[in-house]
């Protein structure tokens, strides 16, 4: 995105970001708390899409698509954990094959 304003002569103000928490009572609550964060992202990028759409910006509208499709798909994916872990509950176990899963897939992107 900085690369993408300093092509346009855009200045950037970067603001602090408070650190997550780390004082979870479970592993559902420390699930939960890394969805909610997704879904402060993707708010944050919707009121910046809607800037660009109140200000006719089209080439930022363009360049955020890709990141609002990303957004989208992790809260899709952090979802289903969430209900996984959820499950946890009734069916020991799951946890391993949720990281089974997840390991899986983290090799798969590499």
């Amino acid at each position: 995105m900085i690369d993408f304003a300093n092509k346009r002569n855009i200045n950037i103000k970067l603001a602090s970001i408070p650190a997550p928490g780390a004082d979870w009572k479970n592993v559902e609550e420390l699930w939960q708390n890394i969805l909610e964060s997704e879904q402060a992202n993707t708010e944050s990028l919707l009121a910046l899409g809607d800037c660009a759409t109140t200000c006719k910006d089209h080439s930022l509208t363009t360049f955020l698509q890709p990141y609002h499709m990303e957004q989208v798909n992790s809260e899709d994916s952090l979802s289903t954990i969430v209900s996984k872990v959820r499950e946890e509950n009734r069916t020991p176990g799951l946890i391993r094959q949720l990281d089974h899963e997840l390991g899986n897939e983290a090799g798969s992107h590499q």
